[in-house]
């Protein structure tokens, strides 16, 4: 038996038993059975079989394990790709492969769709309950798995392992861990590492289950300790581990709640035995163990288990495990004896087959020793007295750093690739917490300049984030020894000191001592960033920690992202010291003039920077001049109307979990956002010129001022400005408000006049302060709850009925304009149009019950005037379709349900996602459709006109998105959905017959 008929035979045993567990998900063995079937036969239609590659990008989930077992019940060779990793290095392994599929999920669609390779999105795959038919099994001697690991020449070498050695290196290392049907293990590692399938496929091995873990929520320790409480065996990197035993040691000295782990083990470094003490305490009923492997192996190879009542003084990685066999070389390349270094040799059944394609290094690294074929790992071990294997050093080229081999030489080639670049040196460093951090040291051609922070980020784009040297140094000259060679004892021994400076004193240079301690790396200057001198994440969790004893109050691994620079942290960090809550920082709206953000906001912000947009979230307003707008005029206009509206002049910043908006002062004219569109553009497909839309920007929300103006030349020979505000600081109702004041500044400057504004009757702030007061009194609560459940009750009704289903691996959008007769447009309400087009829903897919998305304006906001800022809210408005009623009663009734929906307007959308568990899992509200009403109905002085540039309005993948726009020039339905079968057709339809509802309501007639 393979390993997917192995884990999956559970399916027999206890089908109901959940087999992995990702959040809030949960799957049993017969779900899981399901699951994998039906990839398998997706598979089976892209033709994946025996020797054939499918490569899967994904991102943490049970989706990994589903599609890793989908591609062994093919008989298909398993090609994990990190999503994290830059696509330079995911494309040049996927050029080397060739692979026939790519299994990936909706949110990477949009990112491998240029790529040439057929997107199977595993979201999307049906369950299936038998194993697919004619599927032809592979032998043991065919490809399973590839795995990439670092190589000298600046390309990444792919480890691939038969089924033979697949299957043994999870079956073996389980059983000798002794895992059981009872035991649940974490899964921690990047699924690109090989250690990440013993991790994912231990438990399941022995029916027991497998606890997923996202890595980046484990930077939490706190997080990670309530996970560890799930468990009862612990896998853990050993920088992560050992900062998780401290930070448990320390901080819960009396209440660990750990009793039922009962083995707890770390590979792919060391760490001092004083840890292994401190493991022991944290983990009271656990055995401690110290595992040894490489990706040669595909696992775990050795293992050592510490006893309680004694602690070795060497790092001892034990015996061989299960068919694991063992050579210790001496430098002539015979055997040695015990007590004596030598390279440890590896063999077995379980030793890789080859280097993909590298048959000249596959010869090397397996060389055939007495008849039986060896890895050659470059480790140097001696034998104990007792038969246990102490590990002792690796040769000078490859080093293990956060548990991945990597050979310094392709870091080196790097380097040496920058052109500005004389010479290089890689090595590694141990970086004071009993591990290793890679080190650089950069010499520059004369008269090049180039800064450590741009040498991180070109080797950013080209390397894996373990493999960018933790610390670089840019020297005038390399030392060397008396033998002429590269001194790196003396590099070793390198270490650049703070600069004392008036600005690096006080509360700033005691943080930047802990940056040294916890990181090894030494500000300059007030400004440094953390991450950009050498801190990563797991430094990151010991200088949190460092800190939290340092002022005595928790500080959180967030609370280091959020404040990378040294100045930003002795200001906040300085001020916990001085007694003042967290809370109380993020509500001190006297400090700095600042403020806390609304729900809405904080949202918006973590949207942008989870999503890794290219381009913030924006509202816009257009409007044209005929003679053309003066950049000089267009700024000081700008100036003037950040200076009217504190919300356009934020910095934006995340503050225990909340959104800290800060004034700032009002821009110089050369920091006023004014771009001018070069080149010649059309707003519709008449004449010569590109077609323009909606131009994209990308706003620093910690900087501020968070609105910018855009110039285009039309080729009528008018400017068209695009005027947009980030939509934390504006939203679609207040664009009006500010382009108005905008043109009459402009026009007002133009004349050499004061300009004529309406008074703004209310700041922005009221608002704020406002929810804050209302959240925290828990006057949205019992609400949010209610409409949470209500929304969950539907669930089913909604993801398992979609309105439409989108075509597998298509991106692109569907529109539809439909112009409202005249007499429809001046007499129909914004409800009445949604009660068209649930009839409509009714007519042409036979539903009845419906929940519609509304963007709405919150309920203190002023029609004729509205206020600046960010009022929106998405409030889902439930309504239904009777057919015994006649539409002016359905009208009647969708105003009603409006108007419910409507009296909880403020209940912010995400307290309700936090309120509900599903919807929290789902990560978003489930509806059937939005409907959105837009405004463009400003009026400008002379000379000024206002124009609509048609954009997308996105949707959750299933939706039809319906705006009815209002403008001067007349009224029109837009309907947009993603693509499906016969969906412009169907849009089209749907439309003619909300028009003939409507024309029907409003004609008198009944039918």
């Amino acid at each position: 038996m393979f390993i997917d008929d192995v884990i999956l035979a559970n399916t027999d045993i206890s089908p109901e038993k959940t087999a992995i567990q990702f959040e809030q998900q949960r799957l049993s063995y017969r779900e899981l059975s399901a699951r994998v079937n039906g990839l398998a036969a997706a598979l089976l239609v892209h033709k994946l079989g025996p020797s054939q590659f499918a490569a899967v990008l994904l991102d943490p989930s049970e989706h990994i394990t589903v599609a890793m077992l989908g591609i062994f019940r093919c008989g298909g060779v398993y090609a994990p790709m990190d999503p994290e990793h830059p696509d330079q290095q995911i494309l040049e392994k996927l050029v080397e492969i060739k692979p026939l599929v790519i299994i990936t999920q909706q949110r990477f669609s949009e990112r491998l769709s240029t790529w040439g390779i057929p997107l199977l999105l595993i979201e999307s795959i049906p369950l299936a309950s038998t194993k697919p038919d004619h599927i032809q099994k592979p032998s043991a001697s065919d490809p399973a798995c590839i795995f990439f690991t670092s190589g000298t020449t600046g390309k990444a070498k792919g480890v691939v392992g038969n089924y033979e050695s697949l299957t043994a290196s999870i079956v073996e290392p389980s059983q000798h861990l002794q895992f059981s049907e009872n035991d649940v293990l974490n899964s921690i590692a990047r699924y690109a590492w090989s250690i990440s399938m013993l991790e994912l496929m231990a438990p399941l091995v022995a029916g027991g289950t497998s606890l997923i873990l996202d890595k980046a929520k484990a930077l939490n320790v706190d997080w990670l300790k309530q996970q560890a409480e799930q468990c009862t065996a612990f896998h853990c990197p050993p920088a992560l581990l050992k900062t998780f035993a401290e930070h448990v040691d320390y901080h819960y000295p009396a209440n660990r709640s750990l009793d039922g782990v009962r083995l707890v083990w770390y590979g792919g470094d060391t760490f001092p035995v004083e840890t292994i003490a401190c493991l022991q305490r944290v983990f009271p009923q656990a055995q401690i163990g110290t595992a040894y492997g490489a990706t040669e192996i595909f696992g775990l190879s050795h293992c050592y288990l510490y006893p309680r009542h004694s602690l070795p003084q060497a790092v001892l990685i034990g015996k061989p495990v299960g068919s694991i066999s063992q050579l210790l070389l001496g430098a002539d390349g015979q055997p040695v004896v015990q007590g004596i270094e030598g390279e440890l040799f590896m063999g077995g059944p379980r030793v890789a087959a080859a280097y993909w394609q590298r048959p000249e290094l596959t010869a090397e690294k397996f060389p055939v020793i007495a008849n039986q074929r060896y890895f050659a790992t470059g480790d140097f071990a001696r034998l104990t007295a007792e038969g246990d294997l102490e590990f002792l050093q690796r040769q000078d080229t490859q080093v293990k750093i956060r548990g991945i081999r990597i050979e310094l030489g392709e870091v080196e080639y790097h380097l040496h690739a920058l052109p500005a670049v004389k010479s290089a040196v890689v090595i590694a460093k141990e970086d004071g917490q009993g591990s290793k951090a890679l080190c650089g040291f950069v010499v520059l051609h004369a008269g090049e300049v180039l800064t450590v922070a741009g040498i991180r980020q070109v080797l950013a784009e080209k390397l894996p984030d373990y493999m960018v040297p933790h610390t670089l140094f840019i020297l005038d000259e390399l030392p060397y020894t008396e033998n002429f060679k590269i001194d790196r004892k003396a590099l070793a021994d390198y270490q650049a000191q703070i600069v004392p400076t008036a600005e690096i004193a006080g509360f700033a240079a005691k943080i930047a001592a802990l940056w040294q301690e916890a990181a090894n790396v030494s500000p300059q200057t007030i400004d440094d960033n953390f991450f950009d001198i050498g801190g990563n994440s797991l430094s990151a969790i010991l200088l949190a920690s460092l800190l939290s004893r340092e002022i005595g109050t928790a500080v959180e691994v967030a609370d280091i992202y959020r404040n990378p620079q040294l100045s930003q942290q002795s200001e906040q960090f300085s001020r916990l010291l001085q007694g003042e809550s967290k809370q109380q920082l993020s509500h001190d709206a006297g400090v700095k003039n600042s403020s806390v953000g609304a729900l809405a906001q904080l949202g918006l912000f973590f949207r942008e920077l989870f999503e890794r947009r290219s381009a913030s979230i924006t509202c816009t307003r257009y409007v044209t001049r005929q003679e053309g707008f003066d950049d000089e005029l267009l700024r000081r206009s700008l100036q003037q109307l950040i200076e009217r509206y504190k919300t356009l002049r934020t910095a934006v910043k995340p503050a225990s979990g909340q959104l800290q908006l800060v004034l700032l002062n009002v821009p110089s004219l050369e920091d006023v956002s004014l771009v001018r569109n070069p080149g010649l553009w059309k707003i519709n497909e008449q004449g010569e010129g590109q077609l323009l839309g909606k131009q994209s920007h990308r706003f620093n929300l910690r900087t501020g001022p968070l609105i910018t103006a855009i110039c285009s030349r039309l080729n009528t020979g008018e400017d068209l400005l695009q005027l947009t505000a980030h939509h934390i600081a504006a939203d679609d109702n207040s664009m009006g408000r500010l382009a108005v004041d905008f043109i009459h500044i402009y026009d007002a400057l133009l004349h050499q006049q004061s300009p004529q504004l309406q008074p703004i009757s209310a700041e922005y702030d009221e608002f704020l302060v406002d929810q804050q007061q209302r959240l925290a009194v828990g006057s949205y609560d019992q609400q949010a709850l209610v409409i949470g459940q209500r929304l969950e009750g539907l669930l089913p009704h909604i993801i398992d009925n979609p309105i439409v289903i989108p075509q597998q691996d298509v991106t692109e959008s569907l529109s539809y304009n439909q112009a409202l007769p005249a007499g429809v447009a001046k007499a129909a309400s914004f409800t009445d149009v949604v009660a068209a087009l649930s009839l409509a829903f009714n007519t042409l897919f036979g539903r009845t019950d419906f929940v519609f998305c509304a963007h709405v304006a919150l309920r203190r906001d002023a029609p004729n005037a509205p206020r600046v800022g960010m009022f929106v809210n998405l409030l889902p408005v439930f309504t239904g379709v009777n057919n015994e009623h006649g539409v002016a009663e359905h009208a009647r009734r969708t105003k009603r349900d409006f108007d419910e929906a409507m009296m909880a307007s403020d209940v912010p959308y995400e307290l309700i996602l936090k309120k509900t568990e599903t919807l929290r899992r789902l990560g978003r509200y489930p509806f059937d459709g939005f409907v959105n009403e837009l405004r463009f109905e400003d009026h400008y002085p002379e000379g000024y006109s206002d124009v609509i540039i048609q954009r997308a309005f996105a949707t959750d993948g299933h939706e039809i998105s319906l705006s009815l726009i209002r403008s001067l020039h007349g009224d029109e339905l837009k309907l947009e959905s993603p693509a499906f079968a016969d969906g412009l057709t169907t849009l089209q339809k749907l439309a003619h017959i909300m028009i003939h509802y409507l024309d029907e309501l409003h004609s008198g007639h009944q039918g």
